[in-house]
């Protein structure tokens, strides 16, 4: 059972009360404004505060809110990094493929290897295994290139007469 749930021996009443109470925002939460909402003498209202110890668990109701909201960030964050990975892919394999064919007819060979750098930028980012101003791991070592292994592949590829 969670603390701001109705507790063992607490009336629907004092319950109520303490529902009134803990819903209120962060900054605004009184045992006098419960009062004034529902009607309640201020000095029971006060008895079941202390009683049923309403500061205590409206701040643990705003800690499971604080959980619950970052939970759905993060969820949100990695729903939104596995789409950018996923058209990061689309793009590179587009521009590998043209690299690879020669086929400098919509870009320059310049213009594809940015495409290439910039998707694996974002990329990285979104695998979480660069900062955006570093390869990964953020530029700080740890003995991995600053580029991915497949990025050699695709310079070896290009025609450098062309560039």
């Amino acid at each position: 059972m969670h603390v701001w749930e109705r507790q063992s021996g607490e009336s629907e009443q004092a319950h109520a009360a303490f529902l009134l109470y803990r819903d209120m925002p962060k900054g605004e939460r009184s045992v006098a404004r419960v009062g004034q909402e529902c009607g309640k003498n201020p000095s029971l209202l006060e008895r079941w505060s202390a009683a049923w110890q309403w500061v205590q668990r409206a701040a643990a109701w705003d800690e499971e809110q604080l959980r619950v909201a970052d939970a759905a960030t993060l969820e949100a964050i990695r729903a939104t990094n596995k789409a950018i990975h996923e058209a990061c892919v689309m793009s590179r394999n587009k521009a590998v493929a043209a690299l690879k064919n020669k086929n400098y007819e919509e870009m320059s060979i310049q213009e594809l290897l940015l495409v290439f750098d910039t998707v694996n930028k974002h990329d990285w980012i979104a695998l979480g295994v660069a900062d955006g101003r570093h390869g990964p791991n953020g530029g700080k070592g740890k003995g991995q290139s600053a580029q991915p292994p497949q990025f050699f592949k695709i310079y070896e590829a290009v025609d450098v007469s062309k560039i």
